[in-house]
């Protein structure tokens, strides 16, 4: 099992990581501003999520590559997101 766990560095910016104990953590997503909601895609293996700071919704896959920017436009502070891999 693994948990997910949103941190605030030192520059301001948030990482976002996934740790098994406390000897194995490891970054997954850095350089948010506000994350916010975040969603699981166990089907077709993503993560997205929602960056308050940067009013966007993001998607990457499960391990942190190919991340990339789905709407960055007519949005103010999301806050939450749901996915439905089933649909």
């Amino acid at each position: 099992m693994r948990t997910l766990v949103s941190a605030r560095t030192e520059d301001s910016t948030r990482t976002l990581v996934s740790a098994r104990t406390e000897d194995s953590t490891r970054t997954l997503l850095s350089g948010l501003e506000d994350p916010r909601g975040l969603a699981v895609d166990w089907v077709g293996k993503r993560l997205y999520w929602v960056d308050a700071g940067m009013d966007v919704v993001m998607v990457a896959t499960l391990d942190g590559q190919m991340k990339s920017t789905l709407v960055d436009d007519h949005l103010d502070q999301p806050h939450d997101i749901v996915v439905d891999p089933q649909s």
